[in-house]
C-alpha cells in the first residue's frame, strides 16, 4: 500500500542530502538542487517526483538537468525561498524536452521567490514534436533575474527561455533587473521559440538600462523586450491558424529604467511564415512603460492579428500608438480607431493592479 507521500522529496535546510529518503518528511535533503538531481536519476512514476520544500533560505551555486520525457512538481511553503549563483552564464533549471511538464508552485508571488544572477528556466529542444508536449507552469511565485548583459541562448539576458513547449504563467510575477547600462545590450524576459505563452494575473516587468528604441524597421535589435518571440508555431506544431499563440489575461507589463523597450516583439525578420491570424489575445492587460519606450506590440514585418478581449490601459502612449513606419505595427485586428475600451493615462496616475 503506497503512503500518500511515495513519490515526494522534502527539502530542508537542516537536511541531509546523503540521507533523504523519498517519502520520508523525518528525512529531507538539504539543498534544491540535490533533490532534483535525485529525483532525475531515479525510476520515473507517473506524473513525475514532487520536491515539498520546507520553508527556509536555499542557495544554488550549480544548474541542473532534466532528461527528455521526465516530469517534476516543486511546491514551496510560504517563505520558502532560492537564490541562485552560478558561476558562469547558464540557466539554473534546464529540461530536454520531450513530452513532460515542469510544475512551479509558491503560496504568493510576494512570499517565495526563485532568484538567479544569470537565467532561470530553459525548457525544450528543436526537436519537440509538438509544442504542448512539454508544459513550464510556474504559479504563485516571482523569478526574477540580475543579468546585466545581452541575450545569448546559454543564460544571459533573460529569465525565461522556451522551445517548442509552452509556458503557462498563473498570479506570479517574472522580473529581470538590469544594473549595467549599455546602448548595444540586448535582453527579454521571456523568449519563446516555436511554442506558447500564456500568463493569467500576472506581472511581466524588466528594469530596462538598454539602448533606446531605434524606431526603424527592424525594432528591438538594440534594447529590452518583456516577450520576445524567435520563431512563430507553424505546421506540423499546429493547425494554421495557430489560435491563442500568446494569451495575456489581466497582466501586468512594465518597462522602467534609464533605457528603452517595448511589450512584445513578434517574429523576427527573416523567420516569416506568413499571416497567422488570432495569434495574439489580450484581455484586461495594463502597459506601464516610461515615455522613451515603445508601449505597443511590435511585428515586423507585419503579419499578426491581435485580438482584444478587454480593457488595455497604458502609463504612456496608446497601447495602439502608430510608431513609424506604420505599415510595421501589429494592431490589425480591429483596425485602429476602432471603438474599444483602450485608455491612456498618466504615468504618474498609472494603476498597479497585479
Amino acid at each position: 500500500m503506497l503512503t500518500p507521500y511515495s513519490y515526494t522529496l522534502f527539502v530542508d535546510p537542516s537536511g541531509n542530502n546523503s540521507t533523504g529518503v523519498i517519502g520520508d518528511y523525518t528525512k529531507p535533503w538539504q539543498t534544491i538542487n540535490a533533490a532534483i538531481n535525485y529525483a532525475g536519476t531515479s525510476s520515473q512514476p507517473t506524473g513525475g517526483y514532487t520536491l515539498h520544500i520546507f520553508r527556509g533560505n536555499y542557495t544554488a551555486t550549480q544548474s541542473v538537468t532534466f532528461g527528455a520525457g521526465k516530469s517534476i512538481s516543486m511546491f514551496f511553503e510560504p517563505n520558502a525561498n532560492l537564490d541562485v549563483t552560478l558561476p558562469s552564464v547558464e540557466y539554473w533549471f534546464n529540461h530536454d524536452g520531450g513530452t513532460a511538464s515542469v510544475n512551479i508552485s509558491g503560496s504568493g508571488k510576494s512570499i517565495n521567490y526563485i532568484s538567479s544572477n544569470f537565467g532561470v528556466f530553459k525548457v525544450g529542444s528543436t526537436s519537440q514534436a509538438s509544442p504542448t508536449g512539454l508544459q513550464l507552469n510556474i504559479h504563485s511565485i516571482r523569478v526574477s533575474s540580475s543579468n546585466s548583459s545581452s541575450y545569448t541562448t546559454t543564460g544571459n539576458g533573460n529569465v525565461i527561455s522556451s522551445t517548442r513547449s509552452t509556458v503557462n504563467i498563473d498570479n506570479s510575477t517574472i522580473n529581470l533587473t538590469t544594473p549595467a547600462p549599455g546602448a548595444s545590450v540586448i535582453q527579454y524576459l521571456i523568449w519563446i521559440s516555436a511554442g506558447y505563452l500564456s500568463t493569467l494575473d500576472s506581472t511581466l516587468e524588466m528594469s530596462s538600462q538598454t539602448g533606446q528604441p531605434p524606431n526603424i524597421l527592424d525594432a528591438g535589435t538594440n534594447y529590452g523586450w518583456l516577450i520576445w518571440e524567435d520563431l512563430i508555431v507553424s505546421s506540423p506544431f499546429s493547425g494554421a491558424n495557430n489560435i491563442g499563440r500568446i494569451k495575456l489575461q489581466n497582466t501586468y507589463l512594465s518597462q522602467y529604467g534609464t533605457g528603452g523597450g517595448g511589450a512584445i516583439k513578434l517574429n523576427s525578420p527573416g523567420y516569416s511564415v506568413g499571416t497567422s491570424t488570432y495569434s495574439i489575445f489580450l484581455a484586461n492587460v495594463y502597459f506601464r512603460c516610461t515615455a522613451a519606450k515603445m508601449q505597443t506590440i511590435y511585428g515586423y514585418p507585419k503579419q499578426d492579428s491581435v485580438w482584444l478581449g478587454g480593457s488595455l490601459i497604458s502609463g504612456g502612449l496608446a497601447p495602439d500608438n502608430n510608431v513609424a513606419p506604420q505599415t510595421n505595427q501589429v494592431y490589425q485586428y480591429p483596425t485602429q480607431a476602432t471603438n474599444l475600451a483602450i485608455y491612456n493615462v498618466m504615468s504618474s496616475n498609472m494603476p498597479r493592479p497585479y
